[in-house]
C-alpha cells in the first residue's frame, strides 16, 4: 500500500552493531562518496531485517517491532559480516576464522541471497554469536522524512584472543557499501555561533505513544547538512548548547 499525503512513513526495521576491539577500537565504515546516503560519512555496520536471512520479522503495528528480539540479532551479525567481513559466530566455543577466500566468497552469496545466512553458519557447524550483543539504545525515526527507520543498537565486545581483528577493518563492502540505517532527529534551532543545526533526541514518534518509552532529553546532536552529506557532527549536553546560544544572543545584541 502506497504512503498517503500527510501519513507517517513506516520505520523499517533495522540493527546496526558498535564492534569494539580488546585495544578499545571502534569499528567504522566509510560510505562511499556516491551512496544513496550518508555519502562518505563514517557509520557503524548494519542494515535492514530479512526475512530470508535473520527469521519473521515483526509487523509495524506490532510492539515487538521496536524491542531487541531474535531477528534483529541475527541481522546485527548478518550484516556485520557482509559489509566487514568480521564474522561473530562460534564453533566449538570459539569465534570462526575463516580463510579470506571463503569467506568473502560467502559473503557475496549471502548479499545476494542465493544462501541464507543462518543455513550457511549450519553448514560450518556454526552458530550467530547473538548471546554476546548488548542491545544499549533504539533510534527511531521522527515523523517527517520520507524513510523512517527502527534501529536496534548493539555493543558487541571482541575478546583478547582476536587482537587481529583491527586488519579485518579494512575489509570493502561487496557492494561498494549497502545502505546504512540511522535515525534522523528533530530539527530545534540554527547555532549563531557556528551555524551548525540542533537536533533534538527527545521525539522518538508515533511507534512509541502510550509507552513510557522516550527519546533523550538531555542530549542534542549538532551537525552541518551539505551536498556531501551530514559533516562536524557532536552531541552535546542540550543545557550546555542552550547556554552557549544565550550567550551569542546577548553578544549580537551587545555589538548593535
Amino acid at each position: 500500500m502506497s504512503q498517503q499525503k500527510g501519513e507517517a512513513a513506516v520505520a523499517r526495521p533495522s540493527s546496526s552493531v558498535v564492534l569494539l576491539s580488546p585495544t578499545n577500537e571502534v569499528l567504522l565504515l566509510h560510505r562511499v562518496q556516491s551512496s544513496t546516503s550518508f555519502a562518505s560519512a563514517h557509520v557503524f555496520p548494519g542494515g535492514n531485517l530479512d526475512a530470508f536471512h535473520d527469521g519473521p520479522v515483526p509487523a509495524p503495528d506490532s510492539p515487538a517491532r521496536h524491542v531487541d528480539g531474535p531477528a534483529y540479532r541475527m541481522a546485527a551479525v548478518r550484516e556485520c559480516f557482509e559489509e566487514t567481513g568480521i564474522l561473530l559466530a562460534k564453533r566449538h566455543g570459539l569465534l570462526v576464522n575463516l580463510p579470506a577466500e571463503e569467506r568473502d566468497a560467502a559473503r557475496r552469496r549471502i548479499h545476494a541471497n542465493e544462501v541464507a545466512f543462518g543455513d550457511w553458519l549450519a553448514s560450518l557447524g556454526a552458530v550467530a554469536d547473538t548471546e554476546n550483543l548488548v542491545p544499549f539504545t533504539r533510534w527511531i525515526t521522527p515523523v517527517g522524512p520520507p524513510k523512517r527507520f527502527t534501529t536496534q543498537m548493539y555493543l558487541y565486545l571482541l575478546p583478547i584472543s582476536r587482537a587481529d581483528v583491527p586488519s579485518e577493518m579494512l575489509i570493502p563492502t561487496p557492494d561498494n557499501g549497502v545502505e546504512h540505517t540511522a535515525a534522523t532527529p528533530v530539527h530545534l534551532l540554527v547555532r549563531k555561533s557556528d551555524g551548525r543545526l540542533v537536533l533534538g533526541l527527545d521525539r522518538p514518534g508515533p511507534e512509541l505513544k502510550g509507552t513510557d518509552r522516550g527519546g533523550d532529553w538531555e542530549r542534542v546532536a549538532l551537525v552541518r547538512f551539505g551536498k556531501d552529506g551530514p559533516r562536524e557532527l557532536d552531541v552535546r549536553w542540550r543545557a550546555d548548547v542552550l547556554r552557549e546560544e544565550k550567550e551569542a544572543v546577548e553578544q549580537d545584541k551587545a555589538k548593535m
